[in-house]
């Protein structure tokens, strides 16, 4: 793959991370939050169904998604926990059920 001038390469993960993807993880307050990339972009098919350029980080997943994103990249986080929570909630059911508040 031949790098753009807007991409960096990753020797860590052996990924690009490039364009709207690239300026985000560089805006944030402490990019290594997320981690570093684990994927190059693809077309992801959303929960909603529609198909959105994404990538995956070490932990997240960038979304690009502009008319709902509140920055100028336009790029969300792709809602993992919720995705997580579905694919493990049959399995470990007792970790989900909501608690009792405690006494007042």
């Amino acid at each position: 793959m031949e790098p753009e001038p807007t991409s960096r390469y990753f020797p860590k993960t052996g990924h690009y991370l490039a364009h709207g993807f690239l300026g985000y993880w560089e805006s944030r307050d402490n990019p290594a939050e997320d981690g570093y990339p684990i994927s190059e972009e693809f077309n992801y098919g959303t929960d909603s169904g529609e198909t959105v350029t994404a990538q995956y980080f070490e932990r997240a997943r960038y979304e690009w998604q502009p008319a709902i994103a509140n920055n100028q990249y336009g790029v969300v986080l792709g809602r993992i926990g919720a995705e997580s929570r579905q694919a493990d909630e049959q399995a470990y059911s007792d970790a989900f059920k909501k608690q009792d508040p405690p006494d007042s």
